[in-house]
């Protein structure tokens, strides 16, 4: 789980990376905080963001491209950076509780036939509470199944 670990934190990174230059994620136009409309325009196929304060041709309202490039689709730039905040958070616990889980397991092995009682007590516990997480996880990889590295016979939920 360590290594599905490390591939789903970069997935999340590029997610991220991508997101604050808004390359290639999303899929309708957006709107800035600040009310700047932002469309994705693709010459030749690769897709250029033309940002935009001004009436566009073909819409005469531009508070009605705004509402319908923001409000309604709710692909705005910051609506996706939270959703990566909230997933990092879960795999941000899974990673703390088995860092935890495997801390206590070592100091176990090493105290032998002796182990500390309250080092039994966190690895019982963080046992548990990752064996918890592990499922969401790994539903969370399954939006990146089609990306190099995914391991879908290891992974899959």
């Amino acid at each position: 789980m360590d290594e599905l670990a490390r591939w789903l934190d970069q997935r999340l990174a590029e997610d991220e990376r991508d997101a604050q230059d808004r390359r290639g994620i999303f899929p309708q136009p957006g709107v800035d905080d600040d009310g700047t409309v932002w469309l994705h325009v693709r010459p030749g196929g690769n897709a250029v963001i033309v940002r935009q304060r001004d009436p566009i041709e073909g819409y005469d309202d531009l508070a009605k491209l705004r509402n319908w490039a923001g409000a309604d689709n709710g692909w705005t730039q910051a609506r996706v950076l939270r959703e990566i905040e909230a997933k990092r958070r879960v795999l941000s616990d899974f990673t703390e509780t088995a860092r935890l889980r495997d801390e206590a397991a070592s100091r176990i092995r090493a105290a032998g036939d002796h182990p500390d009682p309250g080092d039994l007590d966190t690895w019982d516990r963080a046992e548990r509470e990752a064996a918890i997480l592990e499922a969401p996880v790994r539903v969370l990889a399954t939006v990146y199944r089609d990306r190099p590295g995914y391991r879908a016979e290891e992974w899959a939920p």
